[in-house]
C-alpha cells in the first residue's frame, strides 16, 4: 500500500430509509472511484456498507436531540484514532478539528434556507453557521448552490468549494438503436417544488405521452388526478434499479424538468448522457448545466411558451456532448483531491 497517499473519512450518517438517495449515492460513488483509482485510503462512519473494499466503521446520527448530542460525543471519540485525515462529513455540527484533521463540512444544498425547507430550518440554519466556522472548508455541488451559501451563511465564498455531482460508468454505454416509447421523461420525487403539475398543465391538449419517475413526497395522487381529468397520456413509475432506469431514458425522446429548485439536478446529466435534449425550468443551476451540456430553458409559469419549446425540442435528434466525461466520478474524484489536499 501506497503510504504517501492521503487518508479521507467520511462521515455519513444517515439511511436515507434504506434507498439510494442522492447523497447516499454520492458517498458511494465518490469513495468507490478515490480508491479504485488509486487517489486516496478510504474510511467511511456510516450505517451502511459501501462495499468490501472499503474500510467501514458503524455510525449513525438519527434518533432524538438528545441522543444526537451523545452520538456527536461518539463521533469525536471514533475520529480520535484518525491523524492528519482528511474528515468529510455530512452530520450537522461539525467534527472538531482534532489531531491535525481537516475538516471538510458537506452541504449537498441551501433548501434549508428556502420556503421548501423543513421545519426547524431555522435551526439548521444556525447549526450550519456554526459548523461553517470550525470547519476548514464547506463542500457544496454547484456555482449557484456556493452563492447561495456564502449568502445565507455569511460566509467568504473562498471558503466554500464547489464538488459536482456524477455519473457511474453504465451511463455512457453505447446509445441503442430503438423506437421510443414516451415522448417526454421527467424523473423526480412528486414533492410541491418538483413543479409536476406545472410540466402537466402545458401537456393539456397535447397527444404526447408522458414518463414520470419519482417516489410520492405528497403530489402524486393530485399528478394522477389532473392527468385522468384532463386526458394526458401519462405511465407513473418506481423504485427502478439504475439499468431500468437508462432503459427509461432511452426509451424516451425528450426530458423535461420543470423543477423550482435544485441544488444539482442530477437528471440533467443523466438524460444528456443518453442523448436527450432536456427541456428545464430557467433556475440558477439549470443555466449553469445548459452552459456546459446544452438544453432548453423556459419559464413554466408560461404554459403557452413551455408548450411550443416542448413540441420545438421533440423534432430534435439524441445527441451526446462531447463534454459529458466530465461527470465522470473518477474525473470528479480527481478534482475533489486537487481541491481538497
Amino acid at each position: 500500500m501506497n503510504d504517501d497517499l492521503p487518508n479521507f473519512v467520511f462521515v455519513s450518517p444517515y439511511r436515507h430509509g434504506n434507498a439510494m438517495s442522492g447523497a447516499r449515492r454520492r458517498t458511494t460513488e465518490l469513495c468507490k472511484a478515490l480508491q479504485n483509482e488509486g487517489l486516496a485510503r478510504v474510511v467511511v462512519l456510516s450505517p451502511w456498507l459501501i462495499d468490501n473494499s472499503t474500510a467501514y466503521i458503524p455510525f449513525n446520527a438519527e434518533g432524538r436531540p438528545i441522543s444526537r448530542v451523545f452520538k456527536y460525543i461518539k463521533l469525536m471519540y471514533l475520529l480520535k484514532r484518525f491523524r492528519n485525515a482528511y474528515i468529510v462529513s455530512e452530520y450537522p455540527i461539525a467534527p472538531l478539528p482534532i489531531n491535525a484533521n481537516k475538516i471538510l463540512h458537506v452541504i449537498h444544498d441551501a433548501k434549508f434556507a428556502t420556503d421548501v425547507g423543513r421545519r426547524g430550518r431555522n435551526l439548521t440554519l444556525i447549526v450550519h453557521k456554526i459548523s461553517s466556522r470550525i470547519c476548514h472548508q464547506v463542500i457544496t455541488v454547484s456555482e449557484p448552490e456556493k452563492k447561495r451559501l456564502s449568502d445565507v451563511l455569511e460566509l467568504d465564498p473562498k471558503k466554500i468549494v464547489v464538488s459536482r455531482n456524477g455519473l457511474s460508468e453504465e451511463w455512457f454505454r453505447e446509445l441503442p438503436k430503438k423506437e421510443p416509447e414516451y415522448d417526454l421523461l421527467y424523473v423526480s420525487n412528486f414533492a410541491p417544488h418538483k413543479n409536476h403539475l406545472g410540466l402537466l398543465k402545458a401537456c393539456v391538449g397535447s397527444n404526447w405521452r408522458i414518463a414520470f419517475v419519482g417516489s410520492d413526497m405528497g403530489t402524486l395522487e393530485s399528478c394522477i388526478d389532473y392527468a385522468s381529468e384532463n386526458n394526458i397520456q401519462c405511465s407513473f413509475l418506481s423504485k427502478l434499479s439504475d439499468n431500468e432506469l437508462i432503459e427509461v431514458y432511452d426509451a424516451s425522446r425528450v426530458f423535461v424538468f420543470p423543477s423550482k429548485l435544485e441544488g444539482f439536478g442530477i437528471p440533467f446529466v443523466e438524460a444528456r448522457s443518453r442523448g436527450l435534449p432536456v427541456v428545464a425550468n430557467d433556475i440558477d443551476i439549470f443555466q449553469t448545466l445548459a452552459a456546459s451540456l446544452h438544453g432548453t430553458l423556459v419559464d413554466f409559469e408560461d404554459t403557452s411558451e413551455v408548450k411550443n419549446k416542448i413540441a420545438h425540442t421533440l423534432e430534435l435528434a439524441k445527441c451526446v456532448p462531447d463534454n459529458i466525461s466530465d461527470y465522470r466520478w473518477r474525473k470528479i474524484a480527481k478534482d475533489f483531491l486537487e481541491s481538497s489536499v
